[in-house]
């Protein structure tokens, strides 16, 4: 060990101590210490009460440390540097707050009986590329926030997923989560190349949910009935997006999504500000129970032909800014409006309010 330019030389029996990361496992006395306390982090607490530590040499100077305990058995791979690359335990159902947040090494988790994981989990992991959690049911916060390789994601039985959890994504293609119904801020926040979705049961998801996608093109959500902000906003390919439950839209919903053309939110009640501005595809909308719509309500798109809102009673400012080709626009009588509402478009007093479609 090397601390502040000074060789450490407490730990230097090899045949005594084995070190890695900021753990020191001391064979003879069978217990763990920690030798700089970065933070609180939970990754000893299941190995106390060790009864024997057995050590296999492998390949490419690393070793596999086999720890009994009185729980079980658990599996630590240690790299040439010292560095934890592996975590093998299938006894443990949960990994608490902090565990392993440090650990930038890891290449290996497997524990296919943890149903929860907490807060700041693998925090910093930048090694990890596949992911397989057969009984997970809750993720925490920030869960492999820093790790942008991971390309393999499978928890079929999640249900709750928090805030930041695969923040720096980028390598994922596709996400397949079959029971999860509510996921926080910032979910695969940078990851611009996911292909395919199926989340059949989310309800609930936080802000920039998918924001900045390049490749996906069809959305099915059924289930969804609230959103955050920013919503698989300055998506360049979506096409059709379609949420019968969804109630509540919050601000830049599908912001910039230039080629959609299929919208379907027959459910929708409220709706924030900027909705699906600078859209240049959508021809035709139907919101056919909207209450309230905020400010900024498409506007800058230039392709709209018909607008089906019958049932609004309130509309902010500058609604339908610089719309174009608006013929079509069913409407309640009795609606408040805001500035600028239609003010931009080139034949306003000729369109047709309230009439059929032809």
């Amino acid at each position: 060990i090397i601390d502040n330019g000074e060789v450490i030389k407490t730990y230097a029996d090899k045949s005594r101590y084995i070190v890695f990361d900021n753990f020191i496992l001391d064979m003879m006395n069978k217990k763990f210490i920690i030798y700089q306390e970065i933070d609180n982090n939970s990754f000893l607490d299941d190995l106390q009460n060790i009864e024997k530590v057995t050590i296999t040499k492998l390949e490419n100077n690393c070793r596999k440390i086999n720890i009994i305990t009185n729980e079980g058995e658990v599996f630590l791979t240690i790299n040439h540097l010292n560095k934890l690359i592996g975590y093998e335990n299938k006894n443990i159902t949960i990994l608490k707050d902090g565990f392993l947040k440090h650990n930038q090494t890891l290449e290996k988790l497997d524990v296919p009986n943890v149903t929860e994981i907490g807060n700041y989990v693998l925090f910093y992991n930048f090694n990890l590329e596949e992911l397989n959690l057969p009984n997970i049911q809750k993720i925490g916060h920030s869960f492999l926030s820093k790790n942008e390789i991971l390309k393999s994601f499978n928890a079929n039985k999640l249900i709750e997923i928090g805030c930041g959890v695969l923040r720096s994504n980028k390598n994922l293609k596709k996400l397949v989560l079959p029971n999860i119904k509510e996921i926080g801020d910032d979910f695969v926040f940078q990851n611009f190349d996911l292909e395919e979705i199926y989340l059949p049961k989310l309800e609930i998801v936080g802000n920039f949910f998918l924001d900045k996608n390049r490749k996906l093109t069809k959305v099915n959500l059924p289930s969804l009935k609230e959103v955050g902000d920013y919503f698989i906003s300055r998506n360049i390919c979506l096409e059709q997006f379609i949420a019968p439950n969804l109630t509540i839209i919050r601000k830049n919903f599908l912001e910039c999504n230039q080629r959609l053309k299929k919208l379907c939110l027959p459910s929708v009640l409220e709706i924030d500000e900027y909705f699906m501005s600078e859209n240049n595809s959508l021809i035709y909308l139907s919101l056919p129970n909207v209450l309230r719509v905020a400010s900024r309500f498409l506007i800058q798109n230039e392709e709209l032909f018909a607008l089906n809102i019958p049932r609004v009673k309130v509309i902010g400012e500058f609604a339908l800014f610089s719309n174009k080709k608006l013929e079509y626009l069913n409407i309640s009588n009795n609606v408040r409006y805001g500035e600028s509402f239609l003010e931009t478009h080139p034949s306003n007093n000729n369109i047709k309010i309230n009439q059929k479609l032809k």
